[in-house]
């Protein structure tokens, strides 16, 4: 049996789909990591929606800045929506946003300088590392 949840995620991923499927957009979508919903790769951020309230998928981003020792310049941040953006020891800029988008359901999106699909995805994986631990 699907739930109404798994039903509205493969909607949107049909929609997207269909939205990016002529827009010339580099993107990749892939089942998720147990716990999470879907992974786009869309004009140079990594997106991924994770079904966890907010405020502890915001404890995991702050844990991953810090565990992988980025110097935060920016930190704004509620119980709705939050962005840090920092340097990587080389320079390279790096934002990481989250937002609620429901009860238990919250979106994550890493660019990392320009089109770095790698490294954004090592700073998702340590995201996914800490809400895993939990």
């Amino acid at each position: 049996m699907i739930t109404k949840s798994a039903k509205r995620c493969l909607a949107a991923v049909a929609l997207a789909f269909l939205a990016l499927g002529g827009s010339g957009c580099f993107w990749l979508l892939a089942g998720a990591a147990a716990g999470a919903g879907t992974v786009a790769y869309i004009n140079g951020e990594l997106v991924k929606t994770y079904s966890e309230p907010y405020t502890r998928v915001w404890a995991a981003v702050d844990g991953a800045v810090k565990g992988l020792g980025l110097k935060v310049e920016s930190d704004q941040h509620d119980n709705m929506v939050g962005e840090i953006k920092a340097k990587r020891a080389d320079g390279e800029t790096v934002q990481i946003r989250a937002k609620l988008k429901g009860d238990k359901l919250t979106e994550v999106a890493v660019r990392t300088g320009l089109m770095k699909k790698a490294d954004s995805q090592l700073i998702m994986d340590e995201i996914d590392r800490r809400l895993a631990k939990r």
